[in-house]
């Protein structure tokens, strides 16, 4: 047994574990609840409200070392390893998975590394123009800031929600890289704007 046959066994048992509890009466929640129970009991989300938290009621000072500061740092190398690794393990199940579909996943991948690293550090510099007046001091400086920040690489995070949400984890992985691998490039072509 391979491990993607595995791993197709045990995602139709939680859905049928899932469908169990869907048909019970009591389990079915309406769509704008559900999406309010998921947004709530996301970790990033539990994460970063307990940061504030930590930070608001202890102050920065108690994490930049110690016990707390050192596992705190841990876990973050720890999830970082982790979505990466998720990222490069999905590159090779592109054309496994899905071989009927090998011309919609490259289309798929070209538009995402376009609107990613084409689109959007273009449409922020022009959002940035228009909301800017052009006698501020340091106008040319704020535009380039929004180019800049429009063409960073993408992080590993949207790999990870869609395996969560089964969105095509594969296609978003290897757009991920591929965005990664251009998005120098269009850095370096700021130099000579």
């Amino acid at each position: 047994m391979e491990w993607g046959e595995s791993e197709k066994q045990r995602h139709a048992g939680e859905e049928e574990h899932r469908g169990e509890l869907e048909a019970e009466p009591g389990f079915k929640l309406p769509f704008g609840c559900k999406v309010v129970l998921d947004t709530a009991t996301n970790p990033l989300v539990i994460g970063s409200v307990v940061g504030v938290v930590i930070n608001f009621s202890c102050g920065r000072t108690c994490l930049n070392g110690g016990v707390a500061g050192n596992t705190l740092t841990t876990i973050g190398h720890v999830y970082t390893f982790s979505a990466l690794f998720l990222t490069g393990l999905s590159i090779g199940t592109v054309n496994s998975d899905q071989e009927g579909e090998g011309r919609g996943n490259k289309l798929r991948i070209g538009s995402l590394v376009i609107a990613k690293n084409l689109v959007l550090p273009i449409l922020i510099r022009l959002t940035m123009s228009g909301l800017l007046s052009k006698s501020k001091e340091h106008y040319s400086t704020f535009l380039n800031f929004g180019y800049l920040y429009g063409t960073l690489p993408v992080a590993p995070l949207p790999v990870v929600l869609a395996y969560k949400y089964k969105l095509q984890p594969a296609v978003i992985a290897l757009a991920a890289v591929v965005s990664t691998f251009l998005s120098m490039p269009l850095l370096l072509s700021l130099i000579h704007i």
